[in-house]
């Protein structure tokens, strides 16, 4: 579903589904949006964990996106990195207190060379979405 009102740019829901699902958990029926403007993209997962990935990953929904806000504070869930793979990010950012991150996802995003900025460690973070591609700045930069 599309959310209309934002022109240029393209807001669309991705989850909750619109009507009944079997997704049980509360933080899998999170409000997940996509941002498109510009050519650039972000996914916004809120607090989706397994279920909620899953689903996204099963209605072969448009996820790939240029920025992703790590689902579920980038806490150790068994298809994180399936999910992030298919999302192909250029960054990641994470909302959480210290502690709540897992090493493993870390370490994936380093891994594939995902530039990722962690809320706790380096406050607002702020991204800037125009014709010449994505800028990124931190409270404490």
């Amino acid at each position: 579903e599309v959310l209309m009102g934002f022109e240029p740019a393209m807001v669309k829901i991705l989850n909750p589904p619109p009507f009944s699902s079997d997704i049980t958990a509360i933080n899998d029926n999170s409000c997940v949006l996509k941002i498109e403007y510009l050519g650039n993209s972000i996914l916004l997962c809120a607090d989706i964990e397994e279920q909620g990935i899953e689903f996204l990953l099963s209605k072969s929904l448009e996820i790939r996106s240029d920025v992703i806000q790590v689902p579920h504070h980038g806490s150790s869930i068994n298809n994180m990195e399936m999910f992030i793979t298919a999302v192909r990010p250029a960054y990641a950012f994470i909302n959480s207190s210290n502690g709540v991150t897992s090493r493993e996802t870390l370490n994936f995003l380093q891994k594939h060379r995902i530039r990722t900025f962690q809320a706790h460690q380096e406050g607002a973070i702020t991204f800037n979405l125009d014709k010449n591609g994505i800028t990124c700045s931190t409270f404490y930069e």
